[in-house]
C-alpha cells in the first residue's frame, strides 16, 4: 500500500489509494483536512480546530491516528454532530475535496503544501455581539468594563494588541495562499478590515484565483454599498458567504448589537447578486426559543453550534421550565437532540446572565426582558 518510489524517506498518499486504505480500516472516521488545510489565528496555526500547533509532534500522531481509522479527542465536535445525524464540517471536507492529493513522509510530517485555508485576521469589527468580547471585536472596547466584570480569567490588557497577534504571520499567509483552492476571511468583519483588503488584493492579481480559487467570507453582512472589500471581492468566480444570524429580527437586533434587520436584509439581497450564501448560527441561552423562526428564515441548509463561552450565556443557563416549552413546541426534533446532549441546568449561570444582560441593557439603552423573555422565565 505505501510507495516508496519517489525517495525511501517519502510515503505519497492521495485519495485514490486512500479510498482502499479507509476501507481496510474505518472510513467513517477519516478527515483530510490536517493533511490539506491549514488554519491560520497569528501565531496559531494548526488544521481545522485541531488545538494543536503546526510544528508540534502531536499533529503527526493525528494524522497517523485518521489514517488507522480513529481520531483524537480534539475533533470530538465534528463527531458529535455526527452522531445524532447532522452533517460535520469533516464530512463537508472530504465530500467537496475528496479529489485533493498531499505528501507526508514516514513520520507524518506534511510535504505538500495546503491547499485551503482558514485565515482568522484582525478584530476590527463594526458590532459588539451580546456573546462575543474585545478579544474578537475592537468595537467591544467600548463596553470593556462589563465584559471584564463578569468574563473570569480575561486579560484586557491583551485586547490593545490583538489585532496585532493575530496579523503575526500574515506576510506568510499572503505567500501560502496564492494558487489556493479555497480561502476563507474571518475577523472581525473583513468588509472593516484593512487585512483582508490587502489579502483580497493579493489574490485578484493571479489570474487564476479569480477563476479557480473559492472565496468564502464570514460576515454579519451589514454594510454600505460603497464598501471597497465588497468591490473589490466583486471579481472573483466563486464566492461563498458565510452570514452570522442569532434571531429573527428583534432579537437578531439585540444579540448582534448594534444590527439592524431592514439594513441587513437588504446586504443579504447585495450578497445574493455576487455569490452564494450559507448562514451560521450560535445557540445559545439568547436565542434557543427562538430558533424555530430562524430556521424559517435561513432555511434547512444551515450551520449551528452551541456556544460554550462565556459559559453563563450557554443554554446552561435557561431554567428547566424553558428547556421544556422549547421541547414541547419547537418543530426541529433534531435540534431538541441536539440540546438534549448539551444541556446541563446552572442555577448560578442564570443569575450571571441576567445580571450581564442588565448591566449591557443600561449601556446599550436595551431590554432584554422585553425582547429575551425566555432568559427570564421560570
Amino acid at each position: 500500500l505505501i510507495n516508496r518510489e519517489i525517495s525511501p524517506c517519502q510515503t505519497i498518499l492521495n485519495l485514490h489509494w486512500l479510498n482502499g486504505l479507509m476501507k481496510a480500516t474505518n472510513s467513517n472516521t477519516f478527515c483530510l483536512m490536517p493533511f490539506t488545510h491549514k488554519y491560520y489565528d497569528g501565531d496559531f496555526v494548526a488544521p481545522c480546530c485541531v488545538n494543536v500547533d503546526e510544528n508540534r509532534k502531536e499533529l503527526n500522531s493525528i494524522r497517523k491516528s485518521f489514517i488507522e481509522g480513529s481520531y483524537p479527542d480534539s475533533c470530538n465536535k465534528c463527531f458529535d454532530r455526527e452522531k445524532i445525524g447532522e452533517t460535520s464540517y469533516r464530512q463537508t471536507y472530504l465530500k467537496k475535496f475528496s479529489d485533493l492529493e498531499f505528501e507526508i513522509d514516514d513520520n507524518y510530517n506534511l510535504l505538500s503544501k495546503p491547499q485551503t485555508f482558514d485565515a482568522r485576521l484582525e478584530t476590527t469589527c463594526n458590532f459588539k455581539c451580546t456573546m462575543c468580547g474585545p478579544h474578537f471585536s475592537s468595537k467591544w472596547r467600548e463596553d470593556l468594563d462589563i465584559f471584564d466584570l463578569f468574563v473570569v480569567g480575561f486579560n484586557k490588557n491583551k485586547t490593545e494588541d490583538e489585532s496585532q497577534r493575530r496579523l503575526k504571520n500574515f506576510d506568510r499567509l499572503l505567500e501560502e495562499t496564492d494558487g489556493a483552492k479555497r480561502v476563507e476571511i474571518f475577523g472581525g468583519e473583513p468588509f472593516y478590515m484593512k487585512s483582508a483588503l490587502i489579502l483580497v488584493n493579493k489574490l485578484s492579481k493571479n489570474e487564476e484565483n479569480l477563476k479557480n480559487l473559492q472565496l468564502v467570507i464570514g460576515t454579519n453582512a451589514y454594510f454600505k454599498s460603497n464598501n471597497k472589500f465588497l468591490n473589490k471581492i466583486k471579481m472573483f468566480d466563486n464566492i461563498l458567504f458565510k452570514v452570522s444570524i442569532d434571531g429573527y429580527k428583534d432579537v437578531n437586533d439585540y444579540v448582534r448589537y448594534p444590527s439592524n434587520w431592514n439594513n441587513f436584509c437588504n446586504s443579504i439581497n447585495i450578497l445574493k447578486d455576487i455569490g452564494d450564501i450559507s448562514y451560521s448560527v450560535t445557540i445559545s441561552c439568547l436565542n434557543l426559543l427562538d430558533w424555530d423562526n430562524i430556521k424559517k428564515f435561513i432555511g434547512e441548509e444551515n450551520n449551528y453550534y452551541m456556544l460554550e463561552s462565556p459559559d453563563f450565556l450557554s443554554i446552561n443557563s435557561l431554567h428547566p421550565k424553558v428547556i421544556n416549552n422549547f421541547y414541547e413546541n419547537s418543530k426541529d426534533d433534531k435540534m431538541k437532540k441536539y440540546v438534549k446532549n448539551f444541556y446541563q441546568y446552572d442555577s448560578k449561570k442564570r443569575i450571571k446572565m441576567q445580571l450581564y444582560l442588565n448591566a449591557l441593557d443600561i449601556r446599550r439603552n436595551q431590554n432584554s426582558e422585553l425582547i429575551l423573555p425566555w432568559c427570564y422565565d421560570e
